[in-house]
C-alpha cells in the first residue's frame, strides 16, 4: 500500500447538500418539542438517531476529499476540520452554563451527576459519566443535569476517533490500487453489523449502556457512511418518479413512526430502526434528479429550513441547557414559560451560530492553517478549558442558599460543638444506621450521638431501598434486595457485644419527590387505594429483620414516621426560584393530616412492639411538629433538606432526644465497661 492516494478523479458528491440541512432541522426541532414536552413529538428523542445517519453519511463525504495528500495528512485533515466544526461552540456552552449552574443551581442530590457530566462533555466522554443506574436519560434526575445532552456528542466524537481508519482501505480500494475486495474493504460493513448484533443483545442486557455508549450505536453512523459508498457508484439512487415518490412516501412513514410510537425501553433495538431507515430513504430521495424533486423533499430545501438546520448543532447545544436551568429558577411547566425557553434557545443557538460557530468554520486563516498547528491547539484549549470549568465548579460564587448555607445538608449542625469521636481502633460498641436515603439524612446526628456516648457508628443506606419501613415490602425489588441481604450478612458476622441496630427508612407516605409533587392520579392511587396487602407484606418482612436482629443479640431501635411535606424545600428558598411552580404547594401540612395518613404504618409498629417487646421506637414527630400544623422551617432555619429528608438543623434539633435514648439504653443494659 502506497503512502499518496492516486489522482484519479473520485465520483464526488456535491458537499453542500441542501436537503441534508432539511433533515438536520427536522432532527433539533423534534428533540426541542420532545424536551419541552408539549406533546408534539411523543418521541422526540429519535431526532438523535437521525443526526447520526446524517453524521456517518456527511463524514464519509468530507473523507474523500483531499485526494493527493498522504495518509498521514488525510487523517490530520479531518481532524483539523472536525475541531474546527466541533469544539468553538462546545466549549463556550459548557463553560457558560458552567458559570451559570454554579450560580443558580443548588448542591444536592438532584445535581450530584452535574459537575462530572459537564467535565466529561469537554473530553467526548460524558456518555461514560451518565451510565450509573439513576442517571438514565429516561430517569427523572436527567431533566436536572444541563450536560446530559452531550451524550450524543461524545458518541459521534468517540465515531470520529477510529471511522477515517475503518474507511480508508475503501476509498483505497476504490482508487484501483490493485487491492482485492477483502475484509478490509468492507469494515464499516462488518463492524456495523457486530454493533447492530451487540446493540441487541446490549438493549436487553443493560439499556442503559445500550442507549448511551458508542458499540449498540456504531451501526446508526455505519449506516449513513454505506449510503454514501452506494451513493458514490449511483446505487440506491431513485432514478425515476415512481421510485422517488416510494422512497420518499415510506422514509417519511417510518420517520413518523419513530417520532410518536418508539418505545423507550427497547432503544436502540429495535425502535432506532425505523428512523434510521426512514432517514436513509429520505437521503436517498432526496438524491434523486432535481426533476423528479417532490414538493416535501422542496420543502426541507426552503431558504428557512436549511437555515434551521445549519444551525441545528447550537441549537441543540444551547437548548437542554434553557430547559434545565429554567427548570431549576423559574420554573418549566406552563405555556409561557415554553414560550420563553424556545424564543431563548433561538437567539442563543443563532447566537451562537452566527458568532461562534461560522467566524471559525469560515475563516481563511484558520482553513490554511496546517492541521499540526490546528489540532494540537485544539488539544491545549480543552485542557484550559476543563480546568477553568473545574475552578468554577469549585469555587463559592453560588447564589444559592442551600450551597452557601451549612446547615441546610444533614452532616453539618452549624451550632453544636464536635464531639470528639472514638479512634477507629478502640474497643468500643457500634451504632449502625440500616435503611434507606434516610438513614444518611440522619448523618449529623448519629456522629454527634455515637460521639457523645463513645460509639462507633456505621451507615449503611442504599436510596430507594426501605428496610423495615412497614409499609414498603423491598423485597418487590430485586435490587434492593441483594445490595440489603448483604447488608445484613455484614450486621450478622460483625456483632460485637453492646451493638446497636437503628433502622432508618421513610416511614411516613410521601406525597411528592425532589422533581415536584405527585401527580392527581398517583395521589389518588396512594391516599384511596386499597394497599391492605402491601401492609401487611411489609409488616411480615419487618418482622423476620427485627427478630433476625434480636437473635444475634443487637438492640433495635425504630423510627416513627417523620412530617412529610408537598415541596422539595431546596429548590424554593431562594429569590430566582421562590415562584417556581413546584413551590405552590407550599411548606407547611396539618398534623392531624399526617397522622391520618400514617395510620396503617402506626398500626404496624404497634403490632411490632407487641410481638417484641425489647424492640425500641423512637418518635421524632412531636420534636419536628410540636403543634397542630407542621412546618419545615424553625425560627428561619428549615428543619428538612427536600420534602422529607433532616437538614443539618433538623438533626442538630432531634440530637438531644436521640442522645437521651442511647444514654437511656447504655444504663438499662449494663455495659458501661464499653461506654465513656
Amino acid at each position: 500500500m502506497g503512502t499518496c492516494f492516486k489522482e484519479e478523479n473520485f465520483p464526488m458528491i456535491d458537499s453542500r447538500f441542501e436537503a441534508v440541512d432539511g433533515l438536520r432541522a427536522v432532527a433539533v426541532l423534534a428533540v426541542i418539542a420532545f424536551h419541552f414536552g408539549v406533546g408534539l413529538a411523543p418521541s422526540g428523542f429519535i431526532g438523535v438517531d437521525i443526526f447520526f445517519v446524517i453524521s456517518g453519511y456527511v463524514i464519509a463525504l468530507s473523507l474523500t476529499r483531499n485526494h493527493k495528500v498522504s495518509i498521514f495528512q488525510y487523517i490530520a485533515e479531518f481532524y483539523k476540520r472536525r475541531f474546527l466544526r466541533i469544539l468553538p461552540a462546545l466549549i463556550f456552552c459548557l463553560l457558560v452554563v458552567g458559570l451559570v449552574s454554579q450560580l443558580f443551581i443548588p448542591n444536592s442530590w438532584l445535581s450530584s451527576s452535574n459537575n462530572r457530566t459537564g467535565y466529561y462533555a469537554f473530553w467526548g466522554l460524558s456518555n461514560f459519566a451518565l451510565t450509573s443506574r439513576v442517571d438514565g436519560y429516561f430517569k427523572v434526575r436527567s431533566g436536572f443535569n444541563p450536560f446530559i445532552h452531550t451524550w450524543s456528542l461524545a458518541i459521534e466524537e468517540q465515531f470520529y476517533l477510529f471511522f477515517p481508519v475503518l474507511f480508508l482501505p475503501w476509498i483505497r480500494r476504490y482508487y484501483g490500487t490493485n487491492m482485492k475486495k477483502n475484509l478490509l474493504s468492507h469494515l464499516v460493513l462488518i463492524i456495523g453489523l457486530i454493533s447492530l448484533m451487540w446493540s441487541v443483545g446490549e438493549t436487553s442486557n443493560d439499556p442503559q449502556r445500550a442507549f448511551y455508549m458508542l458499540p449498540s450505536r456504531f451501526w446508526e453512523l455505519a449506516c449513513g457512511a454505506l449510503l454514501f459508498q452506494y451513493h458514490s457508484v449511483g446505487r440506491y439512487v431513485p432514478k425515476t418518479i415512481v421510485a422517488m415518490r416510494i422512497t420518499e412516501i415510506v422514509g417519511v412513514i417510518l420517520v413518523f413512526i419513530g417520532l410518536f410510537h418508539a418505545d423507550a425501553k427497547l432503544f436502540p433495538f429495535p425502535w432506532a430502526m425505523s428512523p434510521t431507515v426512514g432517514t436513509l430513504m429520505l437521503i436517498s430521495a432526496a438524491r434523486s434528479p432535481h426533476e423528479l424533486m417532490s414538493s416535501g423533499i422542496r420543502i426541507l430545501k426552503h431558504p428557512l429550513v436549511t437555515y434551521l438546520g445549519r444551525s441545528s448543532y447550537s441549537l441543540y447545544l444551547w437548548h437542554w441547557p434553557v430547559v434545565v436551568l429554567m427548570r431549576w429558577t423559574m420554573g418549566f411547566k406552563t405555556a409561557s414559560q415554553h414560550g420563553i425557553g424556545f424564543v431563548l434557545t433561538l437567539v442563543l443557538g443563532v447566537a451562537s451560530y452566527e458568532l461562534i460557530e461560522t467566524p471559525f468554520l469560515r475563516s481563511k486563516r484558520l482553513r490554511q492553517a496546517p492541521p499540526w498547528k490546528i489540532v494540537p491547539s485544539g488539544f491545549a484549549i480543552i485542557i484550559v478549558s476543563s480546568v477553568v470549568y473545574t475552578m468554577i465548579a469549585k469555587s463559592p460564587i453560588s447564589l444559592s442558599s442551600v450551597s452557601n448555607d451549612k446547615g441546610w445538608h444533614p452532616g453539618d449542625l452549624p451550632n453544636c460543638e464536635r464531639a470528639v469521636s472514638v479512634k477507629p481502633r478502640e474497643i468500643a460498641p457500634t451504632l449502625w444506621v440500616v435503611g434507606d436515603s434516610h438513614a444518611g439524612a440522619y448523618r449529623g446526628m448519629i456522629r454527634e450521638a455515637a460521639a457523645k456516648t463513645g460509639m462507633h457508628w456505621k451507615i449503611k443506606g442504599v436510596p430507594g431501598c426501605p428496610v423495615a419501613d412497614l409499609r414498603t415490602p423491598y423485597s418487590d425489588n430485586d435490587y434492593c434486595e441483594m445490595r440489603l441481604n448483604r447488608f445484613f450478612e455484614e450486621l450478622s458476622s460483625g456483632y460485637s457485644k453492646g451493638d446497636i441496630v437503628f433502622l432508618a427508612s421513610l416511614r411516613g407516605q410521601r406525597l411528592a419527590s425532589q422533581w415536584g409533587m405527585y401527580g392527581p392520579k398517583k395521589l389518588k392511587r396512594i391516599l384511596n387505594g386499597n394497599r391492605t396487602e402491601q401492609y401487611h407484606k411489609a409488616l411480615v418482612q419487618s418482622r423476620k429483620i427485627v427478630r433476625r436482629l434480636l437473635s444475634i443479640g443487637y438492640t433495635v431501635i425504630i423510627d416513627t414516621p417523620k412530617p412529610v411535606f408537598r415541596a422539595p424545600i431546596f429548590r424554593c428558598v431562594d429569590w430566582f426560584n421562590s415562584m417556581n411552580p413546584v413551590c405552590a404547594p407550599g411548606f407547611e401540612v396539618p398534623a392531624a393530616e399526617l397522622k391520618h395518613i400514617d395510620a396503617p404504618v402506626l398500626e404496624n409498629i404497634h403490632k411490632l412492639k407487641t410481638e417484641f417487646p425489647e424492640l425500641i421506637i423512637w418518635d421524632p414527630f412531636p420534636i419536628l411538629c410540636p403543634g397542630s400544623v407542621c412546618s419545615v422551617f424553625r425560627d428561619g432555619k428549615p428543619l428538612f433538606f427536600d420534602q422529607d429528608h433532616l437538614s443539618g438543623y433538623g438533626n442538630q434539633l432531634l440530637l438531644p432526644s436521640f442522645l437521651k435514648l442511647l444514654l437511656r439504653i447504655k444504663k438499662n443494659e449494663g455495659i458501661l465497661a464499653y461506654w465513656k
